[in-house]
């Protein structure tokens, strides 16, 4: 073991990066629609998990329509219904980003949009750091 973990960070950060080129395959917005419009989502306290965000492109695809669906929506609103995990420091950082802008086009401030996009986008794996009892209506991405 290094540093309580299995493998030496850099081995660990290898191993991601691998993983992530051979295996990062993004979903293109419109599938992300018909998707969405299947599972009925969002739709009431209905709770939505990305579990591999990658990019972000489905975070978005759902923070949008969420934003259109509920004038004014609050922080603790969005957080409370949608979230999204990614191993990958890199996607979930490019994740993070496409979130801030997003919230930014539809005029909130940067700290609190920057804010809101640092605790939606989990960096960490979903499998083996997610919730130990998670709780959700649509598990997509």
């Amino acid at each position: 073991m290094f540093n309580g973990q299995l493998f030496p960070q850099d081995s660990r950060e290898e191993a991601i990066n691998a993983l992530h080129a051979a295996t990062a395959i993004y979903t293109r917005a419109p599938v992300v629609d018909e998707l969405l419009e299947a599972v009925d989502w969002p739709s009431g306290d209905r709770r939505l998990c990305d579990p591999s965000c990658g990019d972000g492109s489905f975070l978005v695809q759902a923070l949008k329509l969420l934003i259109d669906s509920e004038a004014g929506v609050s922080v603790n609103r969005i957080l409370s219904i949608l979230e999204g995990w990614e191993l990958h420091s890199g996607a979930a950082s490019e994740a993070r980003l496409r979130v801030l802008m997003l919230l930014r086009e539809c005029g909130w401030g940067t700290t609190e949009a920057a804010s809101v996009a640092e605790r939606l986008v989990r960096n960490a794996d979903f499998l083996t750091d997610g919730p130990k009892t998670p709780s959700y209506d649509v598990i997509a991405g």
